[in-house]
């Protein structure tokens, strides 16, 4: 089955114990869940610990910008817990 997000291609993001902040300037990216199907993300969301590798997928359009945390900042910064945004 062919998907909007199939022209830039899907990318494997692996675990890396960091918390980030991502906001979608033009179109958003997509989770793509194990069936393949793509999931739009938001256009801002803080991406916790993940616990396992995620695929996401761009589509024409795409503009985004990242803020990667240290280790542990989310906690202070968010003002919450970081195992509340793990996975």
């Amino acid at each position: 089955m062919k998907h909007r997000y199939a022209s830039a291609g899907v990318q494997t993001i692996v675990p890396d114990g960091r918390t980030e902040i991502v906001l979608h300037l033009g179109e958003p990216f997509a989770e793509m869940d194990p069936a393949g199907r793509a999931l739009p993300q938001g256009r801002a969301l803080v991406a916790g610990q993940l616990t396992a590798p995620l695929r996401i997928a761009s589509r024409p359009g795409a503009d985004v910008v990242g803020i990667r945390l240290r280790t542990g900042a989310a906690q202070h910064l968010l003002a919450m817990p970081q195992s509340d945004l793990t996975g």
